[in-house]
């Protein structure tokens, strides 16, 4: 085996290593622990482990993150307002900045609105 043949195979173990329990490590830590008042958790999926819909033959190549926020009907981030939508935006570009800035990869976003946290 030659030099380039390994540094290819290493190249290609780093690009596919699953990142997302420090990632999600990370973004608990830097971002849920600031802000408990309004997010309960974040969860990280490789874009290995994410499930493909039936009808789709495309490999996903973004991580998915899913941030698990206090909100609708009967929570005090009810009526949603401007105010509030905008801190839940906020905190969901502020995601994706931390995981561009860590792995310089995009990822895709998927909120959730529970009554509190469990």
């Amino acid at each position: 085996m030659n030099l380039q043949t390994t540094i290819r195979r290493i190249l290609i173990e780093e690009v596919n290593k699953d990142l997302s329990p420090i990632l999600e490590k990370l973004l608990n830590k830097m971002l849920v622990k600031d802000n408990q008042d309004i997010i309960c958790g974040v969860k990280v999926k490789h874009p290995d482990n994410r499930t493909k819909l039936p009808h789709s033959d495309n490999n996903y190549l973004s991580y998915r993150v899913d941030i698990i926020f206090i909100g609708g009907i009967g929570t005090k981030f009810w009526p949603q307002t401007q105010a509030v939508q905008r801190r839940y935006d906020d905190l969901i570009d502020e995601v994706w900045d931390i995981v561009w800035d860590y792995i310089g990869k995009d990822v895709d976003i998927f909120p959730k609105y529970i009554k509190e946290c469990e």
